[in-house]
């Protein structure tokens, strides 16, 4: 049974911690997978933050030239990041700057 389990374990080993759940006859696991593709972008917004936390009147624009990525994917990623309540946009879109709202969340 021990061996087992290990086999068992070597199959989620790309995976998120898998959720116990406790029911009638037994228990039931939920494992979820993490994409290459939601590492990346996760990656790329804890980036944005690290540099709108130093240079908070950076650009959009800027953001994509030191990043690598079009200027419309620095929107999508900034989009998210306000939603989500880790960035908000102080002034204007000319003479404003970011500030990142939630210090422990752009630190990897």
């Amino acid at each position: 049974m021990a061996q087992e389990s290990k086999e068992c374990l070597k199959l989620f080993k790309d995976m998120a911690r898998p959720i116990f759940e406790e029911i009638q006859n037994g228990f039931k696991v939920a494992v979820s997978k993490t994409t290459q593709k939601t590492t990346q972008k996760t990656r790329t917004r804890n980036k944005i933050l690290e540099i709108l936390h130093t240079n908070p009147s950076m650009t959009r624009e800027e953001l994509a030239s030191v990043l690598g990525k079009s200027p419309n994917t620095i929107k999508e990623h900034i989009a998210k990041l306000k939603a989500d309540g880790r960035l908000e946009r102080i002034g204007s879109d000319r003479d404003g700057y970011w500030r990142v709202l939630n210090e422990r969340s752009h630190k990897t």
